[in-house]
C-alpha cells in the first residue's frame, strides 16, 4: 500500500469528507515518483502538510508539499520543481505547492522551533522517505 493509499484510509476514519480527491491522489503520486526519478538519493523526504493533511481544506486550498533534499543548489532544485508542479496541473489539474528545503534549512527549522518545521511535524504526513537517514544529527 503506498503512502498516500495509507494516509487516505487513515484520514477516512477521522475526516468524513475525503482528505484527497481522486486526482490529487494520482498527482502525487506521479509527483513522488517522478521527484525520486529526477533526485535519487538526495531526496530525503516528500511530506504532505498543511490544510489537506489536516482535512480542514476548502475548494480554493491547494496541496502543500514539504520536499526535503541533501544539501544543494537551492535555486536550481526549486526552478525544477516548480517545472515539475506547472507539469503537474496541466496534466491533472492539481495545485502542488512545493516547500523546497535543504537539510541545512531543516535542522535551523528545528533549531529555532520555526512555526513552519512545528506545523510539519505536527500535521504532516509522510508520503515518502529515505529510511535511517540522520536527518537532525550532526554533521
Amino acid at each position: 500500500m503506498s503512502a498516500v493509499q495509507e494516509f487516505e484510509r487513515t484520514n477516512a476514519r477521522h475526516n468524513p469528507q475525503p482528505a484527497l480527491q481522486l486526482n490529487e491522489r494520482a498527482g502525487l503520486t506521479a509527483f513522488v515518483e517522478r521527484l525520486h526519478q529526477r533526485y535519487g538519493d538526495d531526496l530525503l523526504r516528500v511530506v504532505l502538510f498543511g490544510s489537506k493533511a489536516r482535512g480542514d481544506f476548502d475548494t480554493e486550498s491547494d496541496v502543500d508539499v514539504l520536499v526535503l533534499v541533501r544539501d544543494g543548489d537551492h535555486w536550481q532544485r526549486l526552478a525544477e520543481i516548480s517545472d515539475l508542479t506547472s507539469q503537474l496541473l496541466l496534466e491533472s489539474g492539481v495545485n502542488i505547492s512545493p516547500l523546497v528545503c535543504d537539510v541545512t534549512r531543516y535542522r535551523w527549522w528545528a533549531d529555532h522551533h520555526a512555526p513552519i518545521y512545528n506545523s510539519i511535524q505536527r500535521d504532516g504526513v509522510e508520503l515518502w522517505t529515505k529510511r535511517n537517514e540522520p536527518l537532525l544529527q550532526s554533521a
